[in-house]
């Protein structure tokens, strides 16, 4: 039988266990000589069985469920020494019981948390972890509720139906988890083509579609693409959104970003033109300005605001703005011959970035593309030529002249200068999970952007096997 005394020194040791290894002296000799024994490993495997037997238990956790429907409790008898650290419990105040209330859904994995808060162990399903989440919140566990927290990216891409997302961003909202929210929102904004075509699309709130096409870091084909999603998910509301609403989300569609060419149709082709014609109007003028005047004509308009996200572009992944370079497919071998056998005026052998050494065969990952030096219409005829590469070697990056901190490297480089004082070029690197969801969106600085850092991919969310490709979006911007 174990006594209250026995209990607290085992809760004791279950503290040094969170802290660290339990240490004991074992033996102490005249000198500073010290054996430890640490046993600790056992602790949390003893404090389960304690749990489970209930022996010299003394409080009674009481949670059913919120539903009024039905009603559906579950009874544990836990002892207070162990629940004392976590307040929300008030066993301090010589209380002998409490009654929770918590979702249906939860209430299967209530026993599932208190025998944490004893082993300090639990293993976390898909189906469980936002209940774990949320319990680790409401008692103050929380360790265990940051642990919890990390796991939400984990499980993000493992639905393709976008349900879990949705259903995550929503909980997120509840419980006012910013970070949380923000992890949503990024996975949802970097595949938002994935997710206007999935079951869930049409469940998105107002509130969560809003907030995605405010975002910059959006990644879609072009912004035309953008407008049609949007019309087509206001038609799939029916008559569930006013007019109003409708109207703000539309506004936030970045007109001058569409081609010249989809505006001229937008009249005869827009499912929603007739009934926001002021706005479609207003949006397509301002649009329209923006493709055939000099930016420094608007500037010089009264009307003009520098930091108006409609001028600003997201991350076009549509042509000509983007290339894609798939290791498993891409990388092609070029073969130098040696010295005696080269052409000294070869300028092909000479400037390869790919060369490792002559007279043998080498594997050159890169890509080609061209695009204007602004998506306006009146640099149409401005082409810009881009090279796209990864380095994989030392030698790759001395053959373009770098020193690289880190292995492999991707640079998108401009094949000659853009004189255009008005331009720059904010160009992003996209890692795609074997070319089905963006796990990371990256800067290039000076050109390069590294794809590993300390040998490890660095990704925002998992990609199984690590199985990368890697597309190059440029991304011209008025300054």
């Amino acid at each position: 039988m174990l006594t209250p005394q026995n209990i607290c020194l085992i809760w004791l040791l279950l503290l040094l266990r969170v802290a660290g290894a339990v240490k004991l002296d074992a033996f102490r000799s005249t000198g500073d000589s010290t054996h430890s024994l640490d046993h600790s490993s056992g602790l949390s495997e003893a404090m389960g069985r304690i749990f489970d037997s209930a022996d010299a238990c003394d409080f009674l956790i009481v949670a059913r469920t919120e539903d009024s429907s039905e009603t559906v409790s579950q009874t544990i008898c836990a002892h207070k020494v162990i629940l004392l650290p976590f307040r929300p419990f008030n066993v301090s105040k010589g209380a002998e019981s409490i009654t929770i209330s918590m979702s249906r859904p939860c209430l299967q994995h209530f026993t599932t948390f208190i025998r944490y808060l004893y082993t300090r162990e639990v293993n976390v399903t898909t189906s469980s972890l936002r209940c774990i989440h949320w319990m680790a919140s409401h008692f103050g566990a929380k360790r265990l509720m940051e642990d919890a927290g990390r796991l939400f990216t984990e499980v993000l891409p493992e639905d393709r139906s976008f349900k879990v997302q949705l259903s995550l961003y929503n909980y997120a909202t509840e419980t006012g988890d910013l970070l949380l929210q923000e992890n949503c929102l990024r996975y949802l904004a970097w595949n938002y083509h994935n997710l206007t075509t999935s079951p869930a699309w049409t469940q998105l709130s107002v509130q969560l579609l809003e907030s995605l096409l405010l975002r910059a870091d959006l990644v879609a084909p072009d912004e035309y693409f953008v407008l049609r999603s949007v019309e087509s998910w206001i038609t799939d509301q029916g008559n569930s959104t006013t007019l109003e609403t409708q109207a703000k989300l539309l506004s936030h569609v970045r007109f001058p970003m569409i081609p010249a060419e989809r505006l001229h149709d937008l009249e005869s082709s827009s499912p929603l033109y007739s009934a926001h014609r002021g706005l479609y109007q207003e949006k397509m003028l301002k649009a329209l300005q923006f493709n055939v005047l000099l930016f420094s004509k608007i500037q010089a308009s009264p009307a003009f605001n520098k930091e108006d996200a409609d001028y600003q572009s997201r991350i076009y992944t549509g042509g000509p703005w983007s290339t894609v370079l798939d290791p498993s497919k891409d990388q092609q071998p070029v073969y130098f011959p040696p010295p005696s056998r080269r052409n000294p005026y070869d300028r092909y052998s000479r400037l390869n970035p790919s060369r490792t050494s002559f007279g043998v065969s080498s594997y050159t990952l890169a890509a080609s593309l061209e695009t204007p030096v602004h998506n306006s219409l009146i640099f149409q005829k401005d082409k810009v030529q881009w090279r796209a590469n990864i380095l994989q070697t030392q030698q790759d990056c001395s053959n373009e002249g770098l020193v690289c901190d880190s292995l492999p490297m991707a640079r998108l480089r401009a094949q000659r200068s853009v004189f255009q004082d008005k331009v720059s070029f904010r160009n992003r690197l996209l890692l795609m999970c074997r070319g089905s969801y963006v796990v990371q969106v990256q800067d290039f600085k000076n050109d390069v952007s590294p794809v590993k850092v300390n040998g490890t991919y660095v990704v925002s969310y998992p990609c199984p096997g690590d199985q990368y490709t890697f597309q190059f979006v440029v991304r011209p911007q008025y300054v």
